[in-house]
């Protein structure tokens, strides 16, 4: 099992809109990617969770910090490789709604009742009525009033890029890493010693991390486009799976392009 149990990790309030919990994860058995779950508070008070982690105590104090009668409307799966947790939410809050991608295994993992994103949807920004037209049942206009999205299915785990204008913060799974020797998600222990040496590169101003990046969304015309509709949007914060946070607009543009730039530029 790549989480620890217990699951450990903390808690943080990014924004009075964003709070994240961190924690380890551990990939291969041996390279700590480490792992991330957002939860976002609407202004009906709703609250959207993306990249669901395990449901127990440490997701309790979690969904504390943000207010003990939030109603949790949606669960956002950002890729078909972070579907362990869904499931659980979905027991845990009657009422929920699913969103995901193609690719995902329903009967495993959880029924996509809140809407499917397909290649028909691909590698354009995704707002409004458009938006609307892919998600389905009463939970829907949270997401349509409140998000935008950008589906990349050219990137090895069919990406479902997030973005919240409220916080100008962008939510991505896999598409970008950013682990660093200060850890946040392993209490600021190094992750990347010992046979975790490789997640040393994994970061986007690394040759090595950039070239393994490539191998995960190679260079297309569909990736091309579906970065350059990430990159129009004006976000000042990247929320990322693995590793650290990125704060500020110039520090997170750096990034963004220094991995992505000679994609779509």
């Amino acid at each position: 099992m790549p989480y620890h149990f217990p699951l450990g990790g903390t808690s943080r309030q990014l924004t009075p809109l964003v709070t994240i919990h961190s924690c380890p994860f551990t990939r291969g058995p041996v390279i700590k990617f480490g792992a991330r779950m957002a939860l976002i508070k609407l202004p009906n008070t709703n609250v959207v969770v993306w990249s669901a982690l395990p449901y127990g105590p440490e997701a309790e104090l979690c969904f504390a910090s943000i207010g003990k009668h939030a109603k949790v409307s949606n669960v956002i799966i950002p890729d078909f490789e972070h579907t362990m947790a869904a499931r659980d939410y979905v027991n845990q809050f009657p009422g929920v709604s699913v969103v995901g991608m193609e690719g995902v295994d329903e009967s495993r993992v959880t029924p996509l009742t809140g809407g499917k994103f397909t290649a028909e949807h691909a590698n354009k920004v995704l707002k409004g009525s458009e938006l609307a037209q892919i998600l389905k049942g009463e939970n829907a206009q949270d997401l349509v009033d409140n998000f935008e999205f950008v589906y990349v299915p050219g990137h090895q785990n069919h990406e479902l890029v997030m973005f919240h204008p409220e916080s100008k913060t962008l939510f991505e799974a896999d598409l970008l890493f950013n682990i660093q020797p200060k850890s946040e998600q392993y209490g600021n222990i190094n992750p990347t010693t010992g046979l975790s040496f490789i997640a040393r590169y994994l970061q986007p101003y690394s040759k090595v991390g950039n070239w393994l990046l490539s191998k995960i969304i190679p260079v297309s015309e569909g990736n091309k486009q579906g970065l350059a509709a990430i990159a129009s949007w004006e976000f000042e914060r990247i929320v990322m799976c693995h590793g650290e946070v990125i704060e500020g607009k110039q520090a997170s543009k750096l990034a963004f392009d220094a991995a992505f730039a000679g994609h779509y530029k």
